[in-house]
Order: C-alpha cells, then sequence, then structure tokens
C-alpha cells in the first residue's frame, strides 16, 4: 500500500525492500482518490508485510511510530503519538506529532504492537508537528475490492477516464 500521489505519475517503477532485494515490476491492484490510496502487487513469494491493525480501536495519546525514507535516508523512523482523529472532507484522518518528511508519504504509521494502523500521507506545511495519515481500515476496504492488476500507464489511463 501506499498513496496515489507517490505513483500517480510514474511511468516506471521498483520496490526495494529493506533487505535490498529490488522489484522492477509494479502492478496496481486498487485505487482510492479521494483518500489518496493505492494497492500495489510485487512479483515475489513469502515477503515480509506488516500486519494491518484496526483503526477504529485507537486511542488518542497512544505511541506510534513512521517509517519511511525522508529525502532518500533509507529505514527512518520517528517516535510520536495519536494526537487526534479528525474528520477531514468526509472521511477520517489519523493525526501525530511524529515526524513526517518528504519520503514518507506512502509509509506505515505503526501502532506500539507493530501493526500498521495507517498510511502516511501529508503534513500541514504552516506548522510544525501537525501530521497526517489514511487509517488502515479504509486500506481494509480496497483490499476487499481488488480489480485485476493494472500498469502504471493503465492505471494512470483509468484515471483519467473516471474524472467526471
Amino acid at each position: 500500500m501506499t498513496n496515489l500521489h507517490v505513483i500517480r505519475e510514474m511511468t516506471t517503477a521498483r520496490v526495494q525492500l529493506a533487505n535490498n532485494e529490488i522489484f522492477d515490476s509494479v502492478f496496481v491492484l486498487a485505487t482510492d482518490e479521494r483518500r489518496d490510496l493505492a494497492i500495489v502487487k510485487i512479483a515475489g513469494f513469502d515477503l515480509p508485510a506488516l500486519d494491518l491493525g484496526n483503526s477504529d480501536t485507537l486511542s488518542v495519546g497512544e505511541a506510534v511510530l513512521v517509517v519511511g525514507n525522508p529525502r532518500g535516508l533509507e529505514g527512518t523512523v520517528t517516535a510520536g503519538i495519536l494526537s487526534a482523529v479528525r474528520d477531514s472532507d468526509g472521511f477520517k484522518v489519523l493525526q501525530t506529532d511524529a515526524a513526517v518528511n518528504p519520503g514518507n508519504s506512502g509509509g506505515p504509521l505503526v501502532n506500539s504492537k507493530g501493526h500498521a494502523i495507517g498510511v502516511v500521507s501529508f503534513k500541514l506545511r504552516s506548522a510544525e508537528g501537525l501530521n497526517f495519515a489514511i487509517p488502515i481500515n479504509y486500506v481494509r476496504g480496497l483490499l476487499n475490492n481488488i480489480d485485476k492488476p493494472l500498469t502504471l500507464h493503465q492505471m494512470r489511463r483509468s484515471l483519467v477516464d473516471a474524472t467526471p
């Protein structure tokens, strides 16, 4: 899973795992433009994955981590708390004070059990410590509506065709 804005304009993509294994074949299984989410598939077997938590049972004040590659600094982890669960344009977002920088988009927001509870999405540039993630339960909804795999080109075309 990642943010749609991360892959939207890509013509090619590659995924590198923490063990440096690289996958050059990336397919898109589902997108949600409104929530800025995309489910991607790579050609691999027995790949490591985070368990998904339940974003409906989160408590404000609980510890969270942001994992990502800000400015290309691989495997960066920042810690903070879940500051609030807010409504944004008709859907929920998770607010955290864990540092988010360019390159964190699409990475996981993780709870103390090591479960992904959100997908890091954006920060308010006009303030420090106001960072937001899309709750993981929206991802669960996408996982229940997987489409046939699309190439990045096909995905872009389908998004353009779906625009009113």
